[in-house]
């Protein structure tokens, strides 16, 4: 059974344990992995992610599978006045080809245009992470550009594709209010 919810502190060694040992995959397109190199970094995250949660700044949440935390999915820069935010996710390698992101972004997605009334989601994707573009073709994000040298990650910089999705788009497409999110 999947969920979608606030890690907890206590969760803690399994986040950290997840993010070792995905860090030389995921240290090819995130830029925070350097700031995550303890069990006390990691409580700090958990941490952070609940004051970011409670002023409706963010919202970072741990995706779990059969209760094991196998990633996160996040609603970032959150623009309240344009009613806008970018939706930001990562799996552990032993989810990946599950179609499991593909269900948790479907319901993000909805949760954003449905429950916050945002209008606007982006996506932003290193030109070179094809896996992570399937997620905003399959929803029917449209690619708005490519942003060059948009991130410096770690010793480079990486152009990034702007790919967005607007709440008409989103309720009036085919199907839509179906939730057939598998993929």
């Amino acid at each position: 059974m999947m969920e979608i919810r606030l890690p907890r502190t206590d969760e803690a060694p399994a986040f950290f344990a997840l993010v070792e040992a995905n860090r030389a995959r995921l240290k090819q397109w995130l830029h925070w992995l350097d700031d995550h190199v303890s069990l006390d970094d990691t409580r700090r995250h958990i941490d952070h992610f609940a004051r970011l949660y409670e002023t409706r700044e963010a919202f970072h949440l741990g995706v779990f599978d059969a209760a094991q935390m196998c990633g996160m999915v996040s609603l970032q820069n959150i623009d309240w006045l344009n009613r806008k935010a970018s939706l930001g996710y990562w799996l552990g390698e032993q989810w990946l080809g599950r179609g499991l992101m593909t269900q948790v972004c479907g319901t993000l997605i909805d949760y954003a245009f449905d429950e916050l009334e945002l209008n606007r989601l982006e996506i932003l994707c290193a030109t070179g992470n094809h896996r992570s573009k399937r997620i905003p073709q399959h929803f029917g994000f449209r690619l708005e550009g490519v942003m060059r040298e948009a991130e410096w990650l770690y010793d480079h910089w990486v152009d990034q594709e702007l790919h967005a999705l607007l709440r008409r788009d989103w309720l009036n497409r085919p199907m839509a209010g179906l939730h057939d999110r598998t993929g």
